[in-house]
């Protein structure tokens, strides 16, 4: 779970601010998730390995750290070529989203 008023504190911005910058990472979240699925199909890693990282480099500017760590297994296993269940993190990833959704 989210706290929203502790997440402003330690990034020193409005609460209102933080639910901005949470809509907007929800929204490109979704998307780079949509493109990772897409890339996964057609065995485009490298979008794959850009996709995870914007994800993880957002995720860690906003201190969602389960989300940053799924999404640096997703960036690593995919530009290492390694052997993944990458249906499983991505579902754990659109989890821990929609968690952040209810609470904005």
């Amino acid at each position: 779970m989210i706290d929203k008023k502790q997440l402003a504190k330690e990034l020193r911005f409005d609460v209102e601010d933080v639910e901005i910058l949470l809509s907007a990472f929800i929204e490109s979240s979704q998307e780079s998730l949509q493109n990772i699925k897409e890339s996964i199909k057609s065995s485009d890693l490298k979008t794959v390995q850009v996709e995870a990282h914007a994800i993880k480099g957002s995720a860690g500017n906003l201190r969602l750290v389960g989300i940053q760590k799924m999404a640096y297994i997703l960036e690593e296993a995919s530009k290492n070529s390694l052997k993944l269940n990458y249906d499983l993190v991505i579902k754990k990833i659109d989890k821990e989203i929609n968690a952040i959704k209810e609470v904005c």
